[in-house]
């Protein structure tokens, strides 16, 4: 089977019903004794926050992320890092009696912080631990970083170090980018960048998902030039919320509300896939099809490019629950027979329309509203859903031309609407794609009624696994665990546990800026953006109708800028001058 023609899989969320509590009453407040069981010290090195001018150009997706970004890095266990205004990295060792180590700034290697790119499209600096011993870092203006720590000296030494930039086209311009995950797989780095797309209007720029192999050998001399290899990119509108590589590097899961658009993959240019021209991607309308196609979270609406003229009485159309008939009499093409679609529909509020003689639209009534389809049939045709505004604006235009006349002869086809930006997500539904290493989607979520909560706290003691997510459905948070795909190509999304009432609760919370929960399913934390962190933990009873909340009061109003776990009951907390530990036992 070729790239282009795998079939995309769906994959079914199933809430167990025995890991459900409907006789749940809610949650009874436990005081939380700050003087006891809360400790903090100030910080001597202050954060690196990277502070927006007010009239920076910026789009909602990356104003939300660096809304939300986690500036406290885990290390496996052993401590956290985060990035110091100077650049410097500054290290909170995790004592063994589960007291608070004082943060210490690391000698040898500095991030490089000046911002060389335009203001609108540099990202904040991240950084991802690969091993006990590995770092990967960002400086967020186009450099990667790997970076040897030492843990008994505190000392970090440069490893090697690239520019990303952008295509093989000869374009030199970094490539400023976020680190969605990174895994280290014998000698390779397997590493999931985001970044805004470069040329767009700032406030509309699509996002684009990189997935890149770093070659990593132990003998390599100290500074070498890193090797990047561009495996594929992805583009979607907005910013996943949930990234995580399999254990083996075979492939990631992304959790959004929106489709994802091959545009390169370098199997594909290995196999002559792409056009000669040497342009990698897809523009929503390739020369192999003649349509374009999106979506909202009720409906899909598919335009096809008839030639001219082409009349009425030259379509025979057949729209049913499950698959399209489609030929024109004057053209080979389009043709379908019975081409299931990704998802069944309902037909009797689905229409075509033909305007100008040659523009024929596709109004298609999901039949699972707010699931995102990943493509318009069942057999992926390698036709991803258009993201270009431009080019939807321009039909747009002409629809509503066509609605305008008072005397139209056939079924009006709702006018499609610009779906890249201003769109509010509240209540979406959250789909997973599980990407393998060609940037074909293999596996997609079927999740209806499933919106996004949180993820789980980094595992402390395994840097390859994938983590599990919490997610509302109707008033619950329900844990999932992913499964990467077995020998038999089988992938799995398996309910595992239930917060009762959570996804009622967090709702509440209008300042919320973080939320996860612990990897034992034990308690989950929602911090506010300024001095309340809640703490709901999970009944330990099966059927119990009460569990606990505590409220830790930080006791200032500075901003608070992470949280991470410290062992099984240490949560450390990160604002603007100070860091805390609080006690959850």
């Amino acid at each position: 089977m070729s790239i282009s023609s795998q079939v995309t899989l769906p994959v079914e969320l199933w809430p167990r019903r025995e890991l459900l509590n409907p006789g749940f009453e809610g949650y009874k407040l436990s005081v939380f004794q700050e003087e006891e069981r809360l400790k903090s010290c100030s910080l001597s090195n202050p954060v690196y926050t990277q502070k927006l001018a007010r009239s920076t150009n910026i789009s909602y997706s990356q104003l939300q992320v660096r809304s939300t970004f986690n500036h406290l890095f885990p290390f496996l266990g052993f401590g956290l890092f985060y990035i110091d205004e100077q650049g410097g990295i500054v290290f909170i060792e995790f004592q063994q009696n589960g007291s608070q180590g004082l943060p210490i700034l690391l000698g040898g290697f500095k991030l490089d912080l000046s911002e060389d790119t335009e203001e609108s499209h540099t990202n904040l600096p991240s950084l991802h631990a690969l091993s006990r011993e590995l770092l990967l870092l960002t400086n967020g203006t186009g450099t990667l970083h790997l970076v040897r720590f030492d843990l008994a000296s505190k000392v970090l030494n440069l490893v090697g170090e690239a520019s990303y930039r952008i295509g093989s086209d000869g374009d030199t311009k970094l490539h400023p980018s976020l680190i969605l995950d990174a895994k280290l797989v014998e000698e390779h780095i397997y590493c999931v960048l985001s970044s805004q797309e470069p040329g767009g209007v700032t406030h509309r720029a699509a996002q684009l998902i990189d997935f890149i192999k770093i070659a990593h050998s132990h003998s390599g001399s100290i500074g070498a030039p890193l090797t990047i290899q561009l495996l594929h990119t992805l583009k979607a509108s907005e910013i996943p919320l949930y990234c995580s590589i399999e254990p083996k590097g075979t492939g990631y899961v992304l959790g959004g509300r929106t489709s994802y658009e091959l545009i390169f993959s370098q199997s594909d240019r290995e196999n002559q896939v792409v056009p000669e021209d040497g342009s990698a991607g897809s523009s929503g309308q390739q020369s192999d099809h003649h349509y374009i196609w999106t979506q909202t979270s009720e409906d899909v609406t598919v335009c096809f490019k008839l030639p001219l003229p082409t009349s009425k009485n030259e379509i025979l159309c057949s729209i049913q629950k499950e698959a399209l008939s489609l030929k024109v009499l004057s053209s080979s093409t389009p043709s379908y027979e019975n081409a299931r679609f990704f998802d069944h529909i309902v037909p009797y509020e689905s229409l075509w329309t033909i305007e100008d003689n040659h523009l024929l639209t596709l109004h298609l009534q999901k039949g699972n509203q707010k699931t995102r389809w990943s493509h318009v049939f069942e057999v992926d045709d390698g036709v991803a859903e258009t993201l270009d505004p431009n080019e939807f604006a321009e039909i747009k235009e002409r629809l509503e031309k066509y609605t305008s006349q008072e005397k139209a002869q056939y079924p009006i086809q709702q006018p499609i609407g610009n779906e890249t930006e201003a769109i509010d997500y509240e209540g979406l539904a959250i789909t997973f794609s599980r990407v393998n290493l060609y940037g074909k989607i293999s596996h997609i979520s079927v999740a209806a009624g499933h919106e996004w909560l949180c993820s789980s706290f980094p595992f402390q003691n395994d840097a390859n696994a994938m983590l599990p997510v919490c997610l509302r459905y109707d008033v619950d948070g329900l844990v999932y665990r992913f499964h990467a795909p077995s020998e038999s190509g089988h992938f799995q999304i398996e309910h595992c546990a239930s917060f009762d009432a959570l996804g009622f609760v967090q709702a509440s919370k209008r300042n919320k800026r973080f939320m996860y929960f612990d990897t034992d399913c034990r308690f989950a934390i929602i911090a506010e953006s300024k001095k309340n962190v809640y703490l709901y933990r999970r009944g330990l009873e099966v059927g119990a109708k009460y569990s606990e909340q505590s409220i830790i009061d930080l006791g200032n109003h500075e901003d608070i800028l992470g949280i991470q776990m410290s062992g099984k009951s240490g949560l450390f907390v990160l604002t603007e001058n100070h860091l805390y530990l609080a006690d959850l036992s």
